[in-house]
């Protein structure tokens, strides 16, 4: 049992995208509303997209970049803040944390594609 979760995490934190589908279907099932089911799957998968984004550039470049992705998810809650505050003077604490866990999954979604991209392209190259 501890193997299968062991193996399970790794996939997710490997693969983000098949985790966003894995809860998905679960929440799905499980939810009667399907916009909260999806929500919810995309809040359990952004913590796997930075996992992903750290192991794929710690992999590629062989130094671990969790200060330059702290950075970013510190800069992605600034703007979507300043952006929240120009729209409304006065706004929710709780609606804006999601708002900002939200972007950071499309943020680190996009960055593991591009680290994928690249790091396949890298691998090939030191081959030929």
């Amino acid at each position: 049992m501890i193997h299968l979760l062991a193996l399970l995490i790794a996939l997710f934190s490997t693969m983000p995208i098949l985790t966003l589908f894995f809860f998905m279907a679960i929440f799905r099932i499980t939810m009667a509303k399907r916009r909260a089911a999806f929500g919810l799957a995309i809040d359990i998968t952004t913590l796997f997209a930075v996992l992903s984004a750290a192991a794929l550039a710690l992999h590629i470049w062989h130094r671990t970049l969790f200060g330059p992705i702290l950075l970013i998810i510190l800069f992605v809650a600034f703007i979507f803040t300043i952006i929240s505050w120009r729209k409304k003077d006065d706004f929710k604490v709780k609606r804006l944390f999601r708002g900002i866990w939200r972007l950071n999954f499309l943020v680190f979604m996009v960055l593991d594609s591009f680290l994928y991209i690249y790091g396949l392209m890298i691998e090939g190259l030191h081959r030929i």
